[in-house]
């Protein structure tokens, strides 16, 4: 079954490579239609296949893909199937003749991921050893980092004021590292907590999480709710789907209707909370948001995360027209985040302009200039194609396949705990990989072996 997946798999990228548009022509809703069908019955039959195997719905390659579909076909779809352009469509399509050639490159870009995450790939089962962890020096410790950001993030970390009244200086500092620290510190809590309760587990699931460490769910429940309140919710969705993926895949399976429940409900909360933190009122960012909040259809929920094409769309705009690729020069600036101060330092010392800084980075300079009042942000595909092109992106997305999958089999099947420390810090971004830079997951992944080996004690338990 596999091997058939994979030759389909194959076909249809040959044929999409036959497919190819200009970079520039006229919006073509038949072509939109091929890729997006396209790509929509690979995406359904791989999660068939993997579902057989694993009998969950909260696993990295699910979340990723949802989050990879919006971003990059929420807007084709919309308008093959349903006829729907932008409002504001300089904003989003920047030109509707990019679109069809964006949706191509995406399409190329999700098929070479499929690909890379169905090739088998050796499973070897490890003799379990039975041994304990003692996490409570990291317990205390995250605790201690979460009273230090509360105390030094400043107006803007702590309200919506930064999507009122726009970035101030208060935005960074000092604050900005400890959070980094203390959301890298939560993951791997949030991985030793569960392992260490997943032989309580009785049939219960509220049960279960209620009967976690005490100050482990204090620290979580505080975390969540200020940073929903002040309107953020990367954070909160990053450690919310590392709890979901380590429930699914260590504790117990998430059936189909329990995983379209999670998400329904998290798509309208979290669309709430992003209209209710633009609006400056006495009232708090829930009840703004629930007042004011308009659904008209099911794109609506998601409609923010799908803005996000418009970054590749721009990509393609600037590259390879006004700019060459630019060859993994965009990613130097991730790769050196890995040290602190390394990053100022390196563009300090070759002069390179902030833009220079990312691929996000980059986009905001071609939709603003030098001087922007908001950042763009990026998106998977976009980020790849400024670096490599289309090339890059097939290539580089079968290679992240493979990885997704080298991932899912070492932590999940092999139960190695280094691959679950990594799964659980990818599953964080796995929604947000979609529309974010190819290398956002290094400097947590790093930043993590040190803290366990600080921080957690380790030691044979005799059966």
């Amino acid at each position: 079954m596999k091997n058939s997946f994979n030759k389909i798999l194959f076909f249809f990228l040959i044929i999409t490579l036959i497919f190819k548009p200009d970079i520039r022509s006229e919006i073509n809703i038949n072509l939109l239609l091929f890729y997006s069908i396209t790509i929509l019955i690979m995406v359904a039959a791989h999660l068939y296949l993997e579902n057989k195997i694993y009998s969950n719905w909260c696993r990295i390659d699910v979340f990723f893909l949802v989050g990879f579909l919006i971003v990059h076909f929420q807007w084709p779809v919309m308008y093959s199937f349903s006829n729907i352009v932008p409002e504001n469509i300089s904003r989003i399509w920047i030109d509707s003749k990019y679109v069809n050639y964006g949706t191509w490159v995406s399409t190329l870009g999700g098929l070479s991921w499929l690909l890379g995450y169905s090739i088998p790939q050796k499973t070897k089962r490890k003799n379990s050893k039975n041994v304990k962890y003692n996490y409570s020096k990291l317990l205390y410790f995250t605790a201690l980092l979460f009273i230090l950001f509360i105390v030094t993030a400043g107006k803007v970390f702590l309200t919506n004021a930064k999507y009122i009244e726009g970035p101030t200086s208060d935005s960074g500092g000092i604050a900005a590292y400890i959070n980094i620290l203390l959301s890298i510190c939560l993951t791997v809590l949030t991985v030793f907590v569960v392992l260490d309760n997943k032989n309580k587990y009785k049939n219960n699931l509220l049960k279960w999480i209620l009967g976690l460490n005490k100050l482990y769910l204090i620290i979580v429940m505080a975390y969540v709710i200020i940073f929903l309140a002040a309107g953020e919710r990367g954070a909160p969705i990053s450690l919310i789907l590392t709890l979901l993926i380590l429930i699914g895949c260590i504790i117990r399976p998430i059936a189909l209707k329990e995983f379209l429940i999670f998400t329904i409900l998290g798509a309208f909360f979290m669309t709430m909370i992003s209209i209710g933190r633009g609006i400056d009122s006495e009232k708090n960012i829930f009840n703004s948001g629930y007042e004011n909040i308009e659904v008209n259809s099911g794109y609506d929920f998601t409609l923010e995360l799908a803005n996000s094409v418009r970054t590749l769309y721009m990509s393609i705009s600037e590259v390879p027209g006004n700019y060459d690729y630019f060859l993994g020069e965009l990613w130097i600036g991730s790769l050196l985040s890995i040290i602190p101060f390394a990053q100022s330092i390196y563009f300090q010392m070759t002069g390179l302009g902030n833009e220079y800084l990312g691929s996000a980075e980059l986009i905001t300079f071609f939709t603003f200039g030098h001087y922007p009042h908001m950042g763009e942000g990026t998106s998977l595909i976009a980020d790849i194609y400024l670096n490599f092109g289309v090339i890059g992106a097939v290539f580089i997305m079968f290679l992240f396949g493979k990885f997704a999958k080298l991932v899912n089999i070492k932590a999940f099947l092999e139960q190695d705990l280094t691959w679950i420390i990594i799964a659980a810090i990818i599953g964080g971004f796995s929604v947000y990989l979609g529309r974010s830079s190819l290398f956002i997951i290094l400097r947590p992944i790093i930043w993590s072996f040190p803290i366990i080996y600080f921080l957690i004690k380790k030691r044979q338990v005799l059966r």
